[in-house]
């Protein structure tokens, strides 16, 4: 059976495929299509063809990491892709450490005709990871009419995604952000690669989390490979240069009186997808870096369960081949249950002592 993405290529027009226009830099070397050293996959061309058009029209350029396991789409020539390579090999190397891809990821592998409702939350190991990075509003709204077009079931959701300084997607497995545009103060693009390509990374691994967890551990890679949070989704109102680096102090005085009174796994799971909220986003990232910082050996384990919950629970049958995901997260009951089996029942107490005394935690 073919993967998606190879399926992909053979519905790409031929004029996406010129051999002797569409070019990719690897390992400091430009090829043309025709002229693709053999380590590169099916996968790789086929993604590489889905954004060549769009590329050459926009006047960007690809590059795939020396790992060939990232593609970068950006304004060429560009003097910080040598800088963003760099935080690529750092996120990967974050990811491999802590949510390594599971031996079995073909399992929950899904192939087209598979499911109903457009997008999987299911793990998509066959999709080769893409970061556009937008020169401006035009080419940002450019990326979005290009997707919806490809996309029929994210044709509304594009509308709102305009208004907003970048996304991340699972099919296709896409994050975009704009390099430049009005209103974007106390933002740093290396903060934007560094967590959209970490909630990239889980959703090609694992497929989709509870946010608390996906995003608060974005905000964990954000913190140890920048030092600082600058990429704040579904976030509108200004954010303030004392708000990158000091939210172990706001999440310390949040639960200073509350050593009798641990965490709730509610507050925990508080965060949304859909709105921004300091004070669940704070706890969501205290979640996530407790267990990055001091549990590493259990995350994969974690993950892993709730991949088996959603496989389990998350699919609405409609005939024996045809099916549709529950967009639900396992309920917050559910989670605390796994959190007790791979930390331990004390875990809640444990991390609302890590929230009050920081890198001063001891296990």
């Amino acid at each position: 059976m073919w993967s998606p993405a190879v399926l992909l290529l053979a519905l790409i027009p031929a004029s996406v495929l010129l051999e002797d226009e569409v070019e990719l830099t690897w390992k400091k070397r430009s090829y043309a299509l025709a002229e693709f050293p053999e380590e590169l996959t099916d996968v790789h061309r086929a993604t590489i063809g889905a954004w060549g058009e769009w590329a050459l029209a926009h006047e960007y350029h690809l590059t795939l990491d020396p790992t060939r396991r990232v593609l970068l789409v950006h304004e060429r020539p560009t003097k910080y892709l040598r800088r963003e390579l760099r935080f690529v090999a750092e996120v990967l190397a974050f990811a491999d450490r802590l949510f390594p891809e599971p031996e079995d990821a073909a399992a929950t592998r899904l192939l087209p005709g598979e499911w109903t409702s457009g997008a999987t939350h299911s793990a998509v190991p066959d999709e080769l990871p893409v970061l556009l990075i937008a020169k401006n509003v035009a080419d940002y709204a450019a990326v979005l009419d290009t997707v919806a077009a490809r996309n029929d079931y994210l044709a509304d959701w594009t509308a709102v995604a305009k208004s907003q300084a970048g996304f991340v997607l699972s099919q296709p497995l896409l994050g975009a952000w704009l390099a430049d545009g009005e209103g974007l103060e106390e933002w740093s693009p290396d903060g934007e690669l560094i967590n959209r390509l970490t909630r990239m990374l889980l959703l090609q691994r694992f497929g989709r989390l509870p946010e608390w967890l996906s995003q608060g551990l974005a905000w964990q890679a954000e913190m140890e490979l920048h030092k600082g949070i600058y990429c704040f989704p579904n976030r509108a109102e200004f954010v303030y240069a004392s708000e990158h680096s000091g939210w172990g102090s706001l999440l310390a005085n949040r639960f200073e009186n509350r050593a009798q009174e641990p965490v709730t796994i509610e507050e925990l799971c508080a965060l949304t997808r859909t709105r921004f909220d300091s004070d669940a986003a704070i706890v969501g990232w205290g979640g996530a870096s407790f267990l990055a910082l001091h549990h590493a050996e259990a995350f994969p384990l974690l993950l892993a369960d709730l991949v088996e919950e959603r496989e389990r629970k998350g699919r609405i049958q409609h005939g024996v081949t045809s099916w549709e995901s529950d967009k639900r997260d396992a309920p917050p009951e559910v989670q605390l249950e796994f959190l007790h089996e791979r930390i331990g029942e004390d875990v809640l107490v444990e991390m609302t002592e890590y929230f009050r005394r920081g890198k001063r935690y001891r296990k």
